[in-house]
């Protein structure tokens, strides 16, 4: 079983756990590999391709298992039918979409040995072995990861539903591009035919994942009347109320471990995006059509900490910025607004320079 560190992370996130088990079992194949210097990725990915099947249907009931989790239980009792589709030919066309794409890892190592003056050749030698193993891996990954998300799509498209909001992995290690595509909605009906639906407009080895758009007030009315909403308390007493079942998961999840010191209630009927009181926070569920509902929870937070911050932020963190050992998370009109983002920045793993790092950690003790 690998235990670098993306796959660390993995775990660690809001996917169904089927996902790791079919991940460890086809990794832990390609780990009894490595003394094979003279076989090439794709040759190891041929003498897998049991493993690799054998792991796709894995992850395929894993990704079924992922949607029925937001499902109402009405939803459920409906009868089902196996998967109908052609997973030897997904996953031989997933494979070829990663004939360019050597691992980060590998790619850092060989500009490394460059950079100290090696000669290129010298460099790919030293690396060959653990290049091909590496790629044998992300080729693994990639297809498993596909599969997990179209046997979720397709389940979702089984009960009816027609759109999917895309969720990513938001830490520090999140890409441009899938931090662009995180909470955007795609048609179930344009993805569930391809045979890499996670990874076409991404790239291999994508951590993100797909949930079914249920709310009401996220589309149209739903004219079943399910209640599409989830309602849990947090460990310090505070209370989220009717949070979307798209997100509510991955709320419970991050907030466990967030003090925040007021309610969330989520309310279709607020007249603005957002309405914060002394001991309520009020969301309108629309307003997370285009925004992480997390980075709204962490405004709010941001805002009831600034009258206790504002004189360190400003005199300290702000000096930071002007001598170019703090750089801005984004572009600011005022000291507030700065905070904010930086606040928000800290609490989902986005800041990058160590000095800013340390800042938070050692002054804003909530």
């Amino acid at each position: 079983m690998t235990t670098d560190r993306w796959f660390h992370e993995l775990v660690q996130a809001p996917h169904e756990p089927g996902l790791s088990r079919a991940l460890s079992q086809v990794e832990g194949h390609i780990g009894r590999l490595v003394g094979h210097e003279d076989k090439q990725s794709f040759e190891i990915v041929h003498d897998l391709r049991d493993e690799l099947k054998t792991g796709a249907h894995l992850a395929m009931e894993a990704g079924r298992r992922w949607t029925q989790s937001f499902l109402p239980r009405g939803d459920l009792e409906k009868a089902g039918g196996y998967f109908d589709w052609d997973l030897d030919a997904d996953i031989r066309e997933i494979v070829k979409t990663t004939h360019e794409a050597p691992s980060t890892t590998i790619s850092n190592a060989v500009h490394e040995a460059l950079a100290h003056g090696l000669h290129p050749q010298h460099a790919i030698n030293k690396l060959t072995k653990t290049y091909q193993v590496d790629r044998a891996r992300d080729i693994a990954r990639t297809v498993m990861l596909n599969i997990y998300a179209k046997g979720a799509l397709r389940e979702m498209a089984r009960h009816g539903y027609e759109r999917a909001i895309r969720m990513e992995i938001n830490d520090g290690r999140i890409c441009a591009t899938c931090k662009g595509r995180n909470g955007q909605v795609y048609w179930i009906a344009r993805l569930v035919d391809l045979p890499n639906p996670l990874t076409a407009d991404t790239h291999p080895r994508c951590r993100g994942t797909f949930v079914p758009v249920l709310n009401a007030a996220l589309v149209e009315p739903d004219p079943k009347g399910m209640k599409h909403t989830t309602s849990f308390a947090l460990p310090n007493g505070k209370l989220v109320q009717d949070a979307p079942n798209e997100f509510a998961m991955f709320l419970k999840r991050y907030l466990r471990k967030q003090p925040i010191p007021f309610h969330v209630v989520f309310d279709p009927k607020l007249p603005v995006a957002a309405r914060q009181g002394p001991d309520v926070l009020r969301i309108n569920p629309r307003a997370l059509s285009d925004q992480d509902p997390r980075e709204v929870i962490l405004e709010a937070w941001a805002n009831k900490l600034w009258p206790k911050y504002q004189d360190r932020f400003e005199n300290e963190y702000m000096l930071l910025t002007k001598m170019g050992l703090v750089r801005p998370s984004k572009s600011v009109k005022t000291s507030e607004d700065y905070w904010r983002s930086e606040f928000v920045a800290a609490k989902t793993n986005q800041l990058q320079q160590a000095f800013e790092v340390l800042w938070f950690r050692t002054t804003v003790k909530e």
